[in-house]
């Protein structure tokens, strides 16, 4: 069984949590606003917009070359 330990009363998922948002944040696909004691985030579209094209391209490979994977 898996247990989570706590630091200074915070649950390490929550800890995670926070230092995966950061990163993300830094990557500059969500921002954050910072009000009081809370930081609330929304996501970049513009950002998301490049990042959903080159996923689009990507996948879209996939696609045009399915009938010849795996094939004899």
């Amino acid at each position: 069984m898996y247990m989570q330990r706590s630091c200074n009363g915070i649950a390490v998922g929550a800890i995670n949590d926070f230092a995966a948002l950061e990163r993300i944040e830094k990557a500059g696909i969500i921002k954050g606003k910072i009000s009081g004691n809370e930081k609330c985030y929304c996501i970049n579209a513009e950002v998301w917009q490049t990042i959903k094209k080159e996923l689009d391209n990507f996948f879209s490979q996939f696609e045009k070359n399915k009938e010849e994977c795996c094939s004899d």
